[in-house]
């Protein structure tokens, strides 16, 4: 079994995504030609807004990823708590060798108008984030962008 560290997965994560989002085979759309195309998605959720829906932040919840290529799958499920707490579970598959890992970490958040900041094991990781239906975009300080789906 292989072990990865924190800064390695989200390395692989991003590389990962930044690989197969480009990829037409997977159906994916790039962000900037939005998500008109799906009739049953909710209004956008302004970020510059009040993040609070009824006392309530509008990421409280759990969001989540699939993708797969070559073999290779990587699930990743967030959830963010309402007292500000939240967990990573990052499942990672290798099929063609019959491995896989799934890993645990804790983090704190907050939100500061369209800011997300995360602490994870210490480290600060703040993005930009929007949410448009059940669909929520961070976006990272390299401006790689990555697209969870509200479970």
């Amino acid at each position: 079994m292989f072990r990865l560290t924190l800064l390695k997965k989200f390395f692989l994560f991003f590389l990962f995504i930044s690989l197969i989002s480009c990829d037409s085979y997977f159906g994916f759309t790039p962000i900037d030609e939005g998500f008109a195309d799906d009739p049953n998605d909710d209004p956008i959720v302004d970020p510059f807004e009040d993040d609070d829906i009824d006392g309530v932040n509008a990421l409280v919840g759990t969001w989540g990823l699939i993708e797969s290529e070559e073999g290779v799958e990587i699930s990743l499920t967030v959830t963010f708590n309402e007292n500000l707490s939240g967990t990573i579970a990052t499942n990672l598959s290798n099929h063609l060798v019959g491995e896989t890992e799934i890993e645990y970490e804790s983090f704190t958040w907050s939100t500061n108008g369209n800011k997300l900041t995360l602490i994870i094991d210490g480290e600060t990781e703040i993005s930009t984030y929007s949410i448009s239906g059940n669909r929520l975009t961070m976006t990272d300080e390299d401006g790689k962008s990555t697209v969870l789906t509200r479970q």
